[in-house]
């Protein structure tokens, strides 16, 4: 019983990851992948993630979308400030890049040294 739970589990927990490790793998490879590749398709990556994740129940594939905005907003921010200083507002975010925008324009956004807002 405890090797078929586990292989099961196991098999889940896979399922929810399997986006997550080329997105990972793509951004690993820098800035011009990045803006290359990940943000024209950034928009569409998120949907995805959201509609598997939006039927499921399971903690699994909830935590897993949770690291996949994570990994995209934190690899792509960077990349965003540099590559496109005309995006000034969370609107214009959320125009290019959906549902992340509003992370992406805060994480963009923040003061030098990571402060919060006070």
């Amino acid at each position: 019983i405890n090797a078929e739970y586990g292989k099961q589990w196991y098999q889940r927990r896979v399922r929810g990851l399997s986006i997550s490790i080329p997105v990972a793998g793509l951004c690993e490879l820098g800035p011009m992948t990045i803006n290359t590749i990940v943000l024209p398709e950034i928009r569409n990556i998120y949907r995805r993630v959201e509609l598997k994740c939006a039927t499921s129940q399971d903690p699994i594939d909830r935590h897993a979308k949770e690291k996949i905005k994570a990994l995209l907003v934190h690899k792509c921010a960077d990349v965003v400030q540099e590559h496109m200083p005309e995006l000034l507002s969370v609107d214009d975010y959320e125009q290019k890049f959906g549902d992340i925008g509003r992370e992406m324009f805060f994480r963009v956004m923040r003061p030098p040294g990571g402060g919060g807002m006070m």
